[in-house]
């Protein structure tokens, strides 16, 4: 099929048989569906990723249960908790190279799950923590849960950062989790642009994107068909494309990689100081 008719055929005709109702028995599917914050990949479904919400009843849910071990142990899975466990070492081996404490954005920042695993805060090594995020309900749930004091939640759209309508200041540390996965490429540069002018000399920058190369494309092909979930998949030399607006000369290092199961594809860039 071409991509509209697949699209098409995806939010029109899956749906309409009784395996999509059976599915949905999985709260993980059932949430990408539904959208209820009005769109796939929020904080809830990061969590049942990451293990903090427990899994459907096994005795009152088996089809349940075993659709939410398919979707959540599925390669795509693996990549979002291997993203969280690379990018809390990474901010903690900036603040450890650092002579003095460092700043960090976070952008679409989801639950900030990545900052449970840091020891940087307990080393005092870091001195502002921005969270930034659409979702209010997701920043709500930072403030409550307190991770450290110097943690602030922002609230704002990335069209305001790019059009220079939020003033956050300079960072030795920036990332986006998820979000280039839903950025079209001409605001996707624009953003990039504006992160890598927000870097303090010497400062670091990760890019993380879903590679169009993934060694397996069930997994994609069920989040598409039955959970109505459509990333922006990208090769690997889109995803290091990106960066062409960036001045060569400004640059100190770029290095791209992908992760243990091929599916995401990671750009880190530091700026010469």
């Amino acid at each position: 099929m071409r991509e509209d008719e697949w699209r098409n055929f995806c939010q029109n005709e899956t749906t309409k048989y009784n395996l999509h109702t059976q599915l949905l028995k999985d709260p993980y599917t059932k949430r990408a569906f539904e959208k209820p914050r009005g769109y796939a990949g929020d904080a809830i479904m990061m969590d049942f990723l990451y293990g903090v919400l427990p899994p459907p009843d096994v005795e009152s849910n088996p089809v349940g249960r075993s659709v939410f071990d398919f979707t959540t142990q599925s390669d795509p899975g693996k990549a979002v908790v291997f993203r969280k466990k690379y990018i809390a070492g990474l901010i903690d081996q900036k603040a450890q190279d650092s002579n003095v404490p460092v700043s960090v954005l976070s952008l679409a920042a989801g639950h900030l799950r990545e900052t449970e695993m840091m020891k940087s805060f307990l080393q005092k090594k870091i001195k502002r923590f921005i969270a930034f995020d659409q979702d209010e309900k997701s920043l709500a749930k930072i403030n409550r849960e307190g991770i450290h004091s110097c943690v602030k939640t922002c609230p704002g759209k990335i069209k305001d950062l790019i059009e220079g309508n939020i003033d956050l200041g300079k960072f030795d540390f920036i990332y986006a989790s998820g979000l280039f996965d839903y950025l079209p490429e001409k605001p996707a540069k624009k953003l990039i642009q504006w992160m890598f002018s927000s870097l303090n000399p010497g400062g670091t920058l990760l890019v993380p994107n879903f590679r169009a190369q993934l060694p397996n494309s069930i997994f994609r092909t069920y989040m598409e068909a039955f959970m109505n979930w459509f990333l922006i998949y990208r090769e690997d030399e889109e995803i290091i494309g990106l960066f062409e607006k960036i001045q060569p000369t400004a640059i100190d290092k770029l290095s791209y990689f992908n992760d243990p199961v091929c599916n995401i594809g990671y750009v880190l860039v530091s700026k010469r100081a």
